[in-house]
């Protein structure tokens, strides 16, 4: 496999730009360069499965860091099964299973333009936080700050930060 493939694009240090779906546009800064790549759709579109996998991720290398990113709509509750098979199956393909290896971090983005979490989130958020740990060499004090809510919003004064939430749109793209 290539990486001249439609499924991988380099991205740039500082570059801004946008991810999208159906649904849903995450826009984004990076401010060193990182590997994109569509993974449901993408690198996973031949393997079967019951469960939908994340959408995107972005790998950077040198930082040994990996970011999924699941845009959804309204109901984000699937995201949680999504991101968490998206790890499984990552693993067992020869030529990507590296995109999960020898992280620091690996971490999950829920992206919606609605703020409403689900009502048993805990559990969720416990199953795929120790998926997403099992990869990182970098110990946490909180598993769960694997896991962050990005609410796209048309309009905003800044990038909002409160705990794992954060509030972007258009003109205030998410950094990572």
């Amino acid at each position: 496999m290539s990486r001249n493939d439609s499924n991988y694009k380099q991205r740039e240090a500082d570059e801004k730009f946008t991810l999208k779906d159906e649904q849903t546009s995450l826009y984004l800064h990076v401010k060193t360069d990182k590997l994109e790549v569509r993974v449901d759709k993408g690198i996973t579109k031949d393997i079967v499965s019951d469960t939908k996998r994340c959408d995107f991720l972005l790998y950077d290398k040198a930082e040994k860091t990996t970011h999924l990113i699941e845009l959804k709509g309204e109901k984000i509750d699937r995201a949680y099964k999504q991101l968490a098979e998206t790890i499984r199956i990552i693993s067992d393909l020869p030529n990507d299973k590296h995109l999960l290896e020898k992280l620091d971090i690996l971490e999950a983005y829920i992206v919606s333009p609605h703020p409403k979490l689900p009502k048993d989130l805990e559990s969720k958020e416990r199953i795929l936080s120790r998926a997403l740990s099992k990869r990182c060499n970098k110990k946490l004090m909180d598993l769960l700050d694997l896991i962050h809510y990005v609410q796209v919003v048309p309009k905003a004064n800044g990038v909002t930060k409160s705990g794992r939430r954060i509030i972007i749109s258009g003109k205030y793209p998410l950094s990572l």
